[in-house]
Formats: C-alpha cells, structure tokens, sequence
C-alpha cells in the first residue's frame, strides 16, 4: 500500500514558512532503498506522493537551522494505509528556543538574541566579528536613581552565527556590528519576555559609511535627501519606501532618517521616499510625523541593490484639548528681547529664533549646528549624532543658561526640537556671551538652547 505524506515546513521563531526546505524520508529496515524527498514551496508547503509503506527515519535540512546553530532534527515514523497523511515540520518557537539555547530557567524573565553576522557585498558570514548589543537600565544605589548605558560584546563563531543570552526584555535593546573594515548601522530590536528572537546583520565597507555621513553633513542639493552631486558613493545602495497612516493610507511630509548616515528624506504626496547612494549594511530606518508616535525597522542595504520597505504608524497619538491663557509679560516675551539683544553684540555667532526655526523645522537638534563653521556633527554608535570642534573638542551645551554634562555627546537626547524656542551657536572663532562660558575663551564652541517653557 501507499500513501501520499505531506505538510507544511514552519520557522516558529520568525513565524514564516520555511521556504526550501529539503524533507527527507528513509527507510529504516531497509535502507537500501532510495530516499524519498520533497523541497517545500513559497509556503513552507511540501508533497511526496505514492510512498511506500513501511517504518522511517525523517528528517529536514535548512539553511536556518545552521544560521541558529541547530542540527537537522529527526524522528521516527510509521507510515501505514493507502490514503493521505500529514506530517507538519518546524523550528521550535521562541520560548522553547531560549530554553535549548540558553538554558535558562521557566521564572527567568530574560530573553536572547540569535542571528548570523555577514558581508552585505558577498552574503559571506563573517567569522570573528563582533557584535555589540547596548540597552539603558536604571541603577538605584545610596540614595540616588540614574541611567546607565550597558553595551556587551559577542563574538561570532567560525559559521559568523552569534548568541547573546540574558537580553533585557521589552525595552529597545540596540545592535550594532564591526569586523575589520567592516561595520553595520545601529538597529532597534525588543526581545518578549522569556523568548528568542533572531535577528542577521550585514556589514559594509566602513569607510564607505564615513563617506556617506560626511556627505550628508553638507548641504543637500534638494530636499529628497539625496547626498550633494560630486559626493555619491559608487555602487551605493538605495533604499525606497513607503510611509502610510493606520488605516494604510500614503501620508505626505512623513520625516524619514538613516540612524548612523545622517542621511533623511521627506515623503510625497503619496508617501513615497528615496535615499540612493546609501552604504551596505543593516541600519535602523525611523519615520516621524505630527501626531503619531515614532516607528522604526531594521532595513538590510547591499552595495548596488534597491531594498524596498513599508513603514506604517500606528494609531494617532493622544491629542491634549486647545487652552487658552492669559497672562502678564511672559517669559519667552522677556526672553527674545534678550535673544535678539545678543544677536546684535554678535561678531560670528549663529542665532536661530522663532521666525527661522518655523521656516526650517528641525527633525533633530543637530540639525542645527550642520552648517556651522569649525563646527561638525558625526554619527552616533546608537540613535543620533554627536558634536565636535576643531581638533576633536567637544564644545560646551546650555539648555535655559545651564551648562548641560555632556551635553555634545547628548544633543539630540536632551530636548525635542518641537520644545525649542531658539538657539544660539558660538563656533570656535566665535566669542559666546559671558554668562556662556566668553571669559574662558570658549574656544572649542559653544550650543545655547532656550525652550518654550
């Protein structure tokens, strides 16, 4: 008698088919015979017709399963009958994985992260690079209650596959990876409580990534976000998107930024982006409009490639009801008589206030100080940009005339550009105002912010 077995071959980790799947079926009394053998569809879908009856040792191979460190599973089955069976096939989900992979515990509330680090030229895994996983965690010790950045390094195995076990669980955790003359962009992940989550990384040629931030430091040619003409990178990768609303509606002026490139673009009327001669690699792509919450995805750029992405926000963030207030003289009133004082004694300053900041909207603080001399704004290991003066100084931050402790290193993190009421820019060949830092020389620059509270 025969039977027709099939089933469908599931990565319960991804929640994705397992597309190429190689189902295998042999006879364990006999195994002389030939294997019976059958590759799973765009579905995960998998088919062997008219097999013979008998006792078997199955079994399935997939690329994935080596991405993950995981030997080909087999079983036993007992194939009997002259009708149709099923037999579903699958890689374990995520809170069975950390349990195989990490070991860990049923009441440990720590996740994993598993993936497979590669060339984004080539697809070859890269043995020996090192990925950096980061998160922020709050430390209460003698009294007091502060932030602190982890960053972890792993190390990939000889396959370019990586394990990090002890993750922190639903918090943005960052990902970044470096090898010799190789580096990726920084992306976002969020490992559910008790899981395991695999995310692979590409690694571009770095020097090109420094290329590209360098060119996105100077002023665009356009306002598509594309890098100045004579400033392209040959072979460039370019990435298009679309940014729609809930509903899956296209939504017009949506921002969009490249963490670590500096590059950014503005959507269409019909929610459309470009960004071309990007570097290779994995990056994190984050979309920002009026009335939602930010939304982000890790995007995987390959040197003379077009990648194709989908960012839709989620439901409209909680709008506040209109208040009106009426009042004596207020503080912004008395404040901007000042600004505008300090605007006129300047020899060399740089001064932003409410006119030019409504004109040109900022997406981050530092794109304020992009065209200030002496002046430069680098790409973060994580999310956003930090500031130097010539020579490498780091300038001096005031927010409300407080100096700001690493303020340069922060700048983006310390206040939203939507709370800014002006800003005042002192490069080094620039003398800031006494109460600013003028008396010491202020020689390495210095970033004046004022809010509207």
């Amino acid at each position: 008698m025969r039977v027709t077995l099939q089933g469908v071959a599931w990565d319960s980790l991804s929640g994705a088919p397992l597309v190429g799947a190689l189902v295998q079926f042999a006879h364990e009394t006999e195994p002389s015979r030939p294997a019976r053998t059958a590759v799973s569809d765009s579905l995960g879908r998998w088919r062997i017709d008219t097999m013979p009856s008998g006792p078997y040792i199955g079994g399935f191979f997939h690329p994935t399963l080596d991405a993950l460190g995981l030997e080909p599973p087999t079983f036993r089955a007992l194939i009997a009958g002259d009708s149709t069976a099923r037999l579903d096939l699958g890689i374990p989900g995520p809170s069975r994985m950390r349990a195989l992979l990490c070991g860990a515990a049923a009441g440990d509330s720590t996740g994993g992260i598993i993936g497979t680090l590669r060339d984004a030229t080539s697809q070859e895994p890269l043995a020996g690079a090192t990925l950096s996983v980061g998160w922020r965690e709050v430390v209460i010790a003698r009294g007091s209650i502060r932030s602190e950045r982890r960053r972890v390094p792993v190390v990939a195995r000889s396959t370019g596959t990586f394990l990090a076990c002890g993750v922190p669980t639903d918090t943005p955790v960052e990902l970044d990876a470096v090898a010799p003359g190789r580096a990726s962009g920084v992306v976002e992940v969020r490992v559910p409580v008790g899981a395991v989550v695999r995310r692979d990384m590409l690694l571009g040629d770095s020097a090109t990534l420094v290329a590209v931030a360098r060119a996105a430091a100077a002023p665009p040619s356009d306002s598509t976000g594309a890098a100045p003409v004579g400033l392209r990178v040959a072979g460039g990768a370019t990435l298009r998107g679309t940014v729609t609303t809930p509903n899956g509606e296209p939504l017009a002026r949506a921002q969009v930024a490249l963490a670590g490139t500096g590059r950014t673009a503005t959507t269409s009327t019909g929610g459309a982006f470009v960004l071309d001669s990007l570097p290779g690699g994995t990056f994190g792509l984050e979309a920002r409009a009026v009335g939602y919450a930010p939304v982000s995805t890790p995007v995987d750029l390959g040197p003379g490639r077009t990648t194709n992405v989908r960012l839709a926000f989620g439901e409209r963030a909680q709008q506040l009801s209109s208040v009106v207030v009426r009042g004596k003289r207020t503080r912004a009133s008395s404040f901007l008589e000042d600004f505008a004082a300090r605007r006129r004694r300047s020899a060399g300053g740089r001064f932003l206030g409410p006119a030019e900041l409504e004109r040109r909207p900022l997406l981050y603080m530092t794109d304020a100080l992009r065209l200030t001399p002496n002046l430069r704004v680098y790409p973060a290991r994580g999310f956003g940009y930090v500031v130097r003066g010539r020579g490498d100084c780091v300038p001096s931050v005031y927010l409300d005339g407080t100096l700001v402790f690493n303020g340069a290193d922060d700048l983006d993190q310390i206040v939203p550009p939507s709370q800014v009421l002006a800003v005042e820019i002192y490069g080094s060949a620039a003398t800031p105002p006494p109460e600013f830092g003028g008396l010491s020389g202020g020689g390495c620059g210095t970033v004046v912010i004022w809010t509207k509270r």
